[in-house]
C-alpha cells in the first residue's frame, strides 16, 4: 500500500517537473527567433511608425478643421457688397475696445433709420458718421456673421457663435475611437493585425475623402464619427493662454508628457494581460479611457459658461488622481508575459 502511494507521488512529481521543463518561455522564443535589434526590427518600427503617424493625423485633424475663426456681426446698415472685416466705423456698431478686440456675437441695436444702400450710404460710411444710427446702450445678437477667413467648418456651417456645436465635433471623434477599440481588437485577434491595419487605413481614406464634400453640419459630424469608428485613432485636447510663447512651451511640454505617459501605460498594460486575450483586453481598456476623452473637447465650452480655469483644474485633478492610482497596480519588473488568466491574476502576489 505504501509502495503504491510512493509510486503515485513519484509519478506526480515527475509529471510536474516535466511540465515545468516543457513550459513555453515567450521571451526566449522572441530572442531566439527574432534576435536582437537589427535591420528587420528597424524596418518594422519605421513602417509601423508611418502608419501610426498617418493614423494620428487623420484622428486629430479635427483640431484644425474646427479651429475658431475671428468673426463679427454683419451690419447691413454699413457693410458694402464686399465687406471689410475691420472697417474704421466698426466700434460704432459693435461693442469693443479696439479694432483688435470686439464682440463676436453681439451688435448695437438700431437707433435711427439708416440711409438706403447706395451712394449716400457709401459717403456716410466713409465719412465715419454712422455712430448716430446705433443705440450704444442696447445690444442684440447677430442675425448674420462675417468671418476673417474661410479656412475651417466654422465658416462653412456658420458656427461663429455656436461653441457647443463646434466642440461637439471633438467629442464625437473620441466617441468614435471608443467604439473603434473593440472592433479593432476583434478584427486583429480574429483575422490578424495586418488585416486590421489595412481595414482601418482604407476606411480612414475613403470616409475622409467623402467628408470633403459635406454640405451640412449633420453630415459632417456623422462622417467624422464613422471615420473614427472604422479608422481607429487617438485623443487630443488643447488649451489656449494669453501669451503665445508661454502657451506654446506649456502646450509642447504637456503634449510630450501625455505622449510619454500613454506609451508607458500601453507597455505596462500589455504586460498585465495573458497572451491569448492581450489585444482584446487592451482594446477594452482603451475604450474605457475614451469616455474621458469624449468629455475633454467640451470643457472649453463648459469653462466659458462656468469658470474660465475649469478645464485646467479638471485636467490637473484627473492627472494627479490617475498618478496616485498607479500605486495600487502590481509590479511587473522581472515577470515574463503570462499565457493564462490564472497566471495574470498572480502577478504581484507570487512569482509567475
Amino acid at each position: 500500500m505504501a509502495s503504491t502511494e510512493n509510486n503515485s507521488f513519484g509519478s506526480q512529481q515527475n509529471q510536474e517537473s516535466k511540465t515545468k521543463a516543457t513550459r513555453v518561455n515567450v521571451d526566449s522564443i522572441l530572442i531566439e527567433e527574432l534576435g536582437q535589434c537589427g535591420k528587420f526590427h528597424i524596418r518594422t518600427v519605421l513602417l509601423l511608425s508611418l502608419a501610426g503617424c498617418l493614423g494620428a493625423w487623420a484622428t486629430n485633424e479635427y483640431v484644425f478643421t474646427t479651429a475658431r475663426i475671428p468673426s463679427r456681426c454683419h451690419i447691413p446698415e454699413c457693410d458694402l457688397d464686399v465687406p471689410e472685416f475691420t472697417p474704421a466705423w466698426l466700434l460704432n456698431a459693435i461693442p469693443g475696445v479696439s479694432l483688435d478686440s470686439f464682440d463676436s456675437c453681439q451688435r448695437f441695436a438700431n437707433a435711427t433709420a439708416a440711409p438706403a444702400h447706395g451712394e449716400d450710404m457709401v459717403y456716410t460710411v466713409l465719412s465715419h458718421s454712422a455712430a448716430a444710427w446705433f443705440d450704444r446702450g442696447q445690444v442684440e445678437k447677430c442675425d448674420r456673421h462675417l468671418y476673417y477667413n474661410t479656412d475651417t467648418i466654422v465658416y462653412d456651417f456658420d458656427l461663429g457663435c455656436d461653441e457647443w456645436r463646434r466642440s461637439l465635433v471633438g467629442s464625437l471623434v473620441v466617441a468614435g475611437l471608443m467604439v473603434a477599440m473593440p472592433i479593432t481588437g476583434f478584427v486583429s485577434d480574429r483575422w490578424g493585425r495586418r488585416t486590421a491595419l489595412v481595414f482601418n487605413a482604407t476606411n480612414t481614406a475613403w470616409i475622409g475623402l467623402l467628408r470633403y464634400f459635406c454640405n451640412s453640419y449633420i453630415m459632417f459630424v456623422m462622417l467624422e464619427f464613422a471615420q473614427n469608428v472604422f479608422g481607429a485613432g487617438a485623443f487630443s485636447t488643447a488649451y489656449i493662454m494669453d501669451h503665445y510663447a508661454l502657451s506654446l512651451t506649456v502646450y509642447l511640454v504637456g503634449t510630450g508628457c501625455i505622449s510619454a505617459t500613454m506609451t508607458s501605460i500601453n507597455i505596462y498594460t500589455a504586460e498585465l494581460f495573458p497572451t491569448q486575450y492581450r489585444h482584446s483586453l487592451f482594446a477594452f481598456c482603451s475604450m474605457l479611457g475614451r469616455m474621458g476623452s469624449i468629455l475633454a473637447p467640451l470643457t472649453p465650452a463648459l469653462g466659458a459658461a462656468v469658470w474660465n480655469n475649469l478645464p485646467f483644474a479638471l485636467f490637473a485633478g484627473c492627472a494627479c488622481a490617475a498618478g496616485a492610482l498607479v500605486l495600487l497596480t502590481p509590479e511587473t519588473r522581472g515577470v515574463g508575459f503570462t499565457d493564462t488568466m490564472e497566471e495574470a491574476e498572480k502577478i504581484g502576489k507570487s512569482k509567475v
